[in-house]
């Protein structure tokens, strides 16, 4: 099972670090996948998943993808772990670094939990409602709270 694991996980990896996230959901999310950001709510379903990334690059104002770059890589079973830095840059110019850790559980092939961390430069929390954001430039730590 974990050569299988590897050998998936490097593949969707490569995707990812080509920018090409929503292809890695559509790929190899599985239709009931429940994804988790932190302590947030979980969102079950791949579409629903799908709908929350366009959300979130919609909220922060996402420009362009710049980079997503793979650090430590481990797989337990059917379990992967890793960590990753996302850049994209927004509309207002900025550059934002988002750093990740990500547990994947799988099963014949596709995702089917995947509880993950972020921090960066901007502090995102993902939830429902409205969109609340504070800061004062690009020297200084913005915290921004969405909430869809």
């Amino acid at each position: 099972m974990s050569k299988q694991v590897s050998e998936t996980l490097q593949e969707m990896l490569g995707i990812l670090k080509d920018g090409r996230m929503t292809e890695g959901q559509e790929t190899y999310f599985a239709d009931g996948v429940v994804t988790q950001e932190g302590d947030q709510p979980p969102i079950v379903g791949k579409q629903a998943s799908i709908e929350r990334l366009n959300k979130f690059r919609e909220a922060i104002g996402v420009a362009a993808f710049v980079s997503y770059a793979i650090g430590d890589v481990a797989i337990v079973g059917a379990t992967s772990f890793y960590d990753a830095l996302l850049s994209l840059k927004l509309k207002n110019g900025q550059t934002i670094n988002l750093e990740q850790v990500v547990k994947t559980e799988w099963q014949d092939g596709k995702i089917i939990k995947a509880p993950f961390l972020e921090a960066g430069i901007y502090l995102l929390r993902i939830g429902y409602g409205d969109q609340v954001a504070q800061g004062k430039g690009d020297d200084v730590p913005v915290a921004l709270e969405m909430r869809f």
